[in-house]
């Protein structure tokens, strides 16, 4: 699980002093990231009334972002960052909830996402460079076959819907070309529109919490 590899990342940074004068330079980057993400739990809307769904715990996820570095090249434009990111997370359902009570429930949802993210950075001369991030896309959200007290509940279908996230982090140099990346992503959709195992349709929510440890190579 990506969460694992914090105390290392708080190790490193520990070993290097926040005095360390540090000069960043522009220019294209590639990041690597893993996610440790918590789906929140949803209403999900149908014609003829409605039901939650809740999920189990954190998840993993992953992403990849192509990006460009400003640092102070464009003063006009100011410090940051501009990138496109992919990314994937999936959850696993706990159980469902109705009106007449609970039933526990089997099956993943996957929600693959492709993001323009804006990212606002503080350089202050150290190895130290928190970022206020802020992303719109587009989202795939796809339900793998429920299943609850033995039958389909919920069919294998899937949506594209507008995405968006917001975000904050800090961002630690190690050198020229790496920097280590922790941060949290909150991120959601426009309620995609699913089917039912009987052909029917219903809308769900989609929203949930990640913590972000990256890796970011610069050219």
């Amino acid at each position: 699980m990506p969460m694992r590899l914090l105390p290392i990342l708080l190790l490193f940074a520990l070993v290097f002093s926040g005095s360390v004068s540090w000069a960043a330079a522009p220019g294209p980057y590639l990041e690597v990231e893993g996610y440790g993400t918590w789906l929140a739990d949803s209403k999900n809307d149908t014609d003829t009334g409605s039901f939650n769904i809740e999920y189990d715990g954190a998840e993993t996820g992953w992403g990849v972002a192509l990006g460009y570095d400003l640092v102070n090249a464009y003063p006009q434009i100011g410090q940051g960052r501009l990138e496109l990111e992919a990314a994937s997370r999936k959850n696993s359902l706990k159980k469902l909830d109705f009106a007449e009570g609970d039933l526990p429930a089997t099956g993943d949802v996957t929600v693959k996402s492709l993001m323009v993210n804006t990212i606002a950075e503080y350089h202050n001369g150290t190895i130290w460079v928190p970022y206020l991030a802020i992303g719109l896309g587009y989202a795939e959200v796809s339900i793998d076959r429920i299943r609850t007290t033995g039958t389909d509940f919920i069919s294998s279908s899937s949506d594209g819907v507008f995405a968006y996230q917001v975000g904050a982090g800090l961002g630690i140099a190690a050198g020229d070309h790496v920097t280590f990346d922790v941060g949290y992503r909150y991120f959601a959709t426009l309620d995609p529109e699913l089917e039912l195992a009987d052909g029917s349709k219903f809308t769900t929510q989609i929203g949930s919490h990640n913590v972000l440890l990256g890796m970011r190579f610069k050219y």
